[in-house]
């Protein structure tokens, strides 16, 4: 993850501190009132912490000007890799404030939380997971079954709708591609997470697909589908789970076999 996810992510846990829950306004609708409020309950904070000690407070300074959380919350705050050291300590300013050490502390804790959160997968995870069960579900033809489809894509979403279009099309077809030695694969060689929300992420992906469809009605190869790309799922929560609900992604290298 870039430094502006984690930015965003860091935004969103000062967004759920309890004293912010309580006394301010929701976020879309703040004014300079209320940055400037923030920044003093941020003063506030740092000031009485044990978090860190007296000697790294002096070094980091409390305060955090309310024109400076303006543009982080506006977008309007850079924090390219590398990191400078005025950047570098505002991060871990508002790490300390939200119950960090450092931005270190708070990068390794959500890498961790976005890795084990909830008691199913991973947003990455599921990702993976879904690349399989699509993968299976071709497989398994003629017979069309989607138990496992429906445990990590959204039933009512396009991913879920484009796959399903796909199995009835080629289930007419009398296509497969399990039939004896067929080579067809699939690979997630990457994965990052590109943009994060409390409810929504972003994860591009690349991938490679070899899917050689075998036409069963004349006994012979009809199409090979060869695709290394890059992909772009939405996930959002359903019950507490991450699902897929968009996937896209262009397709440009089909070969018909005639």
């Amino acid at each position: 993850m870039n430094n502006k996810i984690l930015l965003d992510m860091l935004k969103d846990k000062i967004k759920e501190h309890p004293k912010i829950l309580h006394h301010f306004p929701p976020f879309p609708t703040w004014t300079r009132t209320n940055y400037e409020m923030l920044s003093k309950l941020i003063a506030r904070e740092l000031e009485q912490t044990n978090l860190i000690s007296p000697k790294e407070k002096e070094r980091l300074g409390t305060t955090i000007s309310k024109a400076t959380l303006e543009r982080i919350y506006k977008n309007r705050y850079d924090i390219s890799e590398p990191l400078d050291l005025r950047r570098q300590n505002t991060l871990d300013k508002l790490s300390v404030f939200i119950g960090h050490k450092s931005w270190h502390e708070f990068v390794k804790s959500v890498s961790y939380e976005l890795k084990t959160q909830s008691t199913w997968y991973s947003p990455i995870q599921t990702v993976e997971k879904a690349i399989k069960a699509e993968f299976s579900a071709y497989q398994n033809l003629p017979l069309i079954q989607l138990t496992e489809l429906q445990q990590y894509f959204i039933a009512t979403e396009s991913a879920y709708k484009r796959i399903i279009h796909l199995l009835y099309k080629h289930q007419k077809q009398q296509w497969s591609i399990n039939n004896p030695y067929n080579p067809s694969t699939c690979e997630l060689i990457d994965a990052d997470i590109i943009k994060y929300r409390k409810n929504e992420i972003h994860i591009r992906t690349e991938e490679y697909w070899y899917l050689r469809w075998f036409d069963n009605s004349i006994n012979k190869y009809a199409f090979i589908y060869n695709q290394k790309n890059i992909q772009l799922y939405i996930l959002v929560k359903e019950q507490e789970r991450w699902k897929v609900k968009v996937n896209f992604y262009e397709s440009n290298n089909d070969v018909f076999i005639g």
